[in-house]
C-alpha cells in the first residue's frame, strides 16, 4: 500500500506481472507521482477489496499503454475506486473492462481528470452498477459526451456525476430510469446550454441539480415527466427512456465525406441524378442494379 506514494521524480513504472491480488495491495501505489506519464499493463485476473484504489490518483499520466485493458474475471468491492482520480494531464481514455458487468460501484473513476477531452466507454458494460456518483466530477475539458449507448439500467445514484464540468455544453443523454438521487448532478456546469428529456420518474432527491448552470436556456419540466410516469405506472404502462442521437450540422459534412471516401475506396460507384428501376437477383443475392437517368 502506498509503495511509491509521493515519489515525484518517477517517470516509468515497474512491471506488475501479478495475476492474483490481495486486499489493498496496489492501493495508492503511485499516488502523487506527478512525473509518471504512463501506467504499466495490469494483467491481474483475480482482484481483492481496494486493490487498485487510488492507484494512479494525482499522477502525471498523459496516456495509457496500447491495448490497455483490465482483464480481471474476479472482482471485489471498491477494486477500481478512485483509480485514475485527479490525473489532471490525462486527455484520452479508452475504458476496456471486459468484466465490468460485475461492478456495482464505479464512483469517482475519472473524478478530477481536468484535461480529459475524449473517453470511450463502449467496451464497458455496467449493467449491475448502482452508483455513478462523481464519475466525471471536475472533468473541465469535456465539451460533449455521447453516453446513450451505456447499459446502466440499475444505477440509482447520479449525484455529482458531472459536477464542475465547466466546459460541458451539451448534456449527454443517459438512462436515468432507475435514478433516485440526482443531487448536484450538474452543479457548476456553467457552459451547459441544453438538457435532454430525462426519465426521473423514480427520483427523490433533486437538490442543486442545476445549481450554477449560468448558460442553461431551457430545462425540461421534470415535474411533468414525473407526473406522466406516475400516471403510466398507475395504468400498468412503463415510461421508456428512448435516446435520440443528434448528429449536429457542424459535424455532418465531415461525416458524409468519410462515408463517401470509404465507399469509393471499396470500389463503390456513386451516381447522381439517377433512379434505380430494378434489381438483378441471383440465388437470393442482389448481383446487379438497373438504373436510368432521373427526369429533371
Amino acid at each position: 500500500r502506498g509503495m511509491f506514494e509521493g515519489c515525484t521524480s518517477i517517470v516509468t513504472a515497474p512491471e506488475l506481472p501479478a495475476t492474483v491480488l490481495v486486499d489493498n495491495c496496489y492501493r495508492g501505489m503511485f499516488e502523487n507521482c506527478t512525473s509518471l506519464i504512463q501506467s504499466p499493463q495490469l494483467p491481474a485476473t483475480t482482484l481483492a477489496s481496494n486493490c487498485y484504489r487510488a492507484m494512479f490518483s494525482t499522477c502525471g499520466l498523459t496516456s495509457l499503454p496500447a491495448n490497455f485493458t483490465l482483464p480481471a474475471t474476479s472482482l471485489a468491492s471498491y477494486c477500481y475506486y478512485l483509480m485514475f482520480s485527479n490525473c489532471s494531464s490525462l486527455e484520452e481514455y479508452d475504458l476496456n473492462i471486459p468484466n465490468a458487468p460485475l461492478l456495482t460501484t464505479i464512483t469517482y473513476l475519472f473524478s478530477g481528470c481536468s484535461s480529459l477531452k475524449n473517453i470511450n466507454l463502449r467496451n464497458a458494460d455496467f449493467k449491475v452498477a448502482t452508483s455513478m456518483s462523481y464519475f466525471f466530477n471536475g472533468c473541465r475539458s469535456l465539451t460533449r459526451l455521447d453516453l446513450s449507448y451505456l447499459n446502466i439500467p440499475k444505477v440509482t445514484n447520479y449525484s455529482y456525476m458531472f459536477n464542475n464540468n465547466t466546459n460541458l455544453v451539451y448534456m449527454p443523454l443517459v438512462d436515468t430510469s432507475a435514478g433516485t438521487n440526482f443531487n448536484s448532478m450538474f452543479t457548476s456546469c456553467s457552459s451547459l446550454q441544453t438538457v435532454p428529456l430525462l426519465n426521473v420518474s423514480a427520483g427523490t432527491d433533486f437538490r442543486n441539480m442545476f445549481s450554477g448552470c449560468e448558460a442553461l436556456k431551457e430545462v425540461p419540466n421534470l415535474d411533468k415527466i414525473k407526473e406522466i410516469a406516475d400516471r403510466a405506472t398507475e395504468n400498468n404502462i412503463i415510461l421508456a427512456n428512448c435516446p435520440i442521437r443528434h448528429l449536429g450540422t457542424e459535424k455532418s459534412h465531415e461525416l458524409y465525406k468519410k462515408i463517401q471516401d470509404y465507399l469509393l475506396a471499396n470500389n463503390v460507384e456513386i451516381m447522381f441524378d439517377t433512379n434505380v428501376v430494378d434489381l438483378t437477383v441471383e440465388n437470393n443475392k442482389v448481383t446487379g442494379v438497373k438504373v436510368q437517368p432521373s427526369v429533371s
